[in-house]
């Protein structure tokens, strides 16, 4: 995934992945609690911290059973991504686009229409900025940036294949997978 030439880690970025913002809870009332988190590097660049939040445990012995079924029968989840790079919108969407091919076994043309409302719905991100995707099982995606609701594709297909970027044993990042999932007792630092 090509990057910005603007790049900052901000090591003194304050942690902003604790909670889910109010209009996320809001949208999705419930117990929500943190599963896991870790950190997403490509190459040697630090570009977000992810961090799993749960209504209810997702246990991975289950997890690529319930992706192949759209997730059918599992809690809602979300997944914040805050980032330590600027990336926009159209590199976020072509990257998830070229996974959910890879991983899901997405037609190609239904995967460039969800790219295409990926690149609608989300903004540039830069340093500090939080993506959110409240994963509905059945319903599809609504997204978060910052504290605002920016979108959502509805399509429960789509909310399967967009998880299975991180949360599918074939991801490119499985350290990642393993610390978002709990399996892991630090955060991971993954590469692509």
């Amino acid at each position: 995934m090509p990057l910005s030439p603007t790049f900052d880690d901000g090591p003194a970025l304050k942690r902003l992945s604790d909670a889910l913002p109010e209009p996320v809870m809001a949208r999705c009332p419930g117990s929500w609690t943190v599963q896991g988190s870790g950190l997403f590097c490509w190459s040697v660049f630090r570009v977000y911290e992810a961090t799993l939040f749960v209504q209810a445990p997702i246990k991975p012995q289950a997890l690529d059973r319930q992706l192949a079924n759209d997730f059918d029968g599992l809690p809602p989840f979300a997944l914040l991504l805050s980032y330590l790079r600027n990336v926009t919108a159209t590199q976020i969407a072509s990257t998830s686009v070229n996974e959910m091919i890879r991983l899901h076994d997405v037609d190609p043309i239904l995967a460039t229409q969800w790219g295409e409302q990926l690149s609608a719905v989300l903004p540039d991100v830069h340093l500090g900025d939080r993506l959110i995707g409240l994963f509905e099982p059945g319903h599809g995606v609504s997204f978060f940036a910052n504290e605002a609701f920016v979108g959502r594709v509805a399509h429960a297909q789509f909310a399967a294949a967009f998880a299975a970027i991180w949360l599918d044993s074939r991801t490119k990042a499985p350290a990642l997978r393993n610390a978002l999932l709990g399996q892991s007792g630090q955060k991971d630092e993954v590469s692509r």
